[in-house]
């Protein structure tokens, strides 16, 4: 049994291993640099 605060943890590795790796850190690429575009967009307006 998985403690319930390793499961998240564990549900990406999972992912990670059927994506595989190339993709996996492909897609994690993507999703920091929508993640930074919005915070450079916000930082702008303050």
């Amino acid at each position: 049994m998985i403690d319930k605060g390793f499961e998240s943890y564990a549900e990406k590795g999972r992912e990670m291993l059927k994506l595989g790796e190339e993709s996996y850190e492909e897609k994690m690429k993507k999703g920091y640099e929508v993640l930074s575009k919005e915070l450079s967009d916000i930082m702008k307006r303050v």
